[in-house]
């Protein structure tokens, strides 16, 4: 009775965090953004204080959400608390998917700097043969460095994504690789 009346899961139950996640990112989908954000918020932790292998995914879509309504400060904490419980879980998906949005979050500022976690996570990446991610973020920071006039710096990370972008090549990683060649030949 009480699942027919709305209510996806038993009270007080452990599963109510995952199928909020759910129902959030539903609401997200369909528009609904400050509801989506209620729903996310309260998915985060189980029985009231438990961080759990969704809550990276939580705190990337309310971060997505504040980057939408255009609250950068907001969007720049949520990708990096995003990314924090995405390493803890070893969800290597969102910590990819938080560096990206959080460089995108800091270009959108108007800033002039690389995003500063892109080099800690390309570096430590590399070290535990996490290509996709190394790639991505080195990427990243070639593109930062030429917007910033340091050409230089920015060719020597391109060079270091080319080196090991691999089968990426045919993918976004190596079109975004071609760009940033593009880029790099008329800076």
């Amino acid at each position: 009775a009480a699942l027919s009346a709305g209510n996806l899961s038993p009270a007080n139950h452990w599963s109510s965090g995952w199928i909020d996640l759910l129902r959030g990112l539903a609401q997200e989908g369909a528009g609904r953004l400050d509801e989506a954000n209620t729903l996310l918020g309260r998915s985060l932790v189980l029985d009231g204080q438990y961080d759990h292998p969704l809550t990276g995914m939580g705190l990337l879509e309310q971060a997505h959400i504040a980057s939408m309504k255009g609250d950068t400060r907001r969007a720049a904490q949520l990708y990096l608390e995003a990314g924090y419980s995405a390493y803890y879980f070893e969800d290597w998906d969102v910590l990819t998917e938080a560096a990206m949005g959080g460089w995108l979050n800091h270009v959108t500022t108007g800033a002039t700097t690389v995003y500063a976690p892109l080099d800690p996570i390309s570096n430590w990446a590399q070290t535990n043969h996490l290509l996709h991610l190394a790639v991505k973020t080195r990427l990243a920071e070639a593109e930062s460095s030429f917007w910033a006039g340091n050409v230089s710096a920015g060719a020597a990370m391109l060079d270091d994504a080319a080196r090991r972008i691999g089968e990426m090549r045919t993918g976004l990683p190596g079109i975004h690789m071609l760009y940033l060649q593009d880029r790099k030949s008329v800076v």
